[in-house]
């Protein structure tokens, strides 16, 4: 589990996400990165990342970020 923090013109917004990846892709609701201008990822030791907003989806209300990390843990999905 990720924490993830959000700034816009108008507005901050906070919530969590789950590491999809090793090498950076995160996965969030999206409207937790609606109408954001900067997002960052924080992991659980503190590590701070500038992510980069990959897509997002209303309608099923998910989003993928990237940072840009290498070796992280990502988490077990169902098969």
């Amino acid at each position: 589990m990720v924490s993830i923090s959000c700034s816009g013109a108008y507005h901050t917004s906070t919530g969590t996400g789950v590491i999809l990846t090793a090498d950076g892709y995160v996965a969030t609701n999206a409207h937790v990165i609606e109408g954001a201008s900067a997002v960052q990822v924080i992991l659980q030791d503190k590590q701070i990342f500038d992510a980069v907003i990959v897509g997002s989806d209303e309608i099923t209300d998910l989003a993928v970020l990237k940072i840009t990390a290498e070796d992280l843990s990502p988490a077990t999905l169902g098969d």
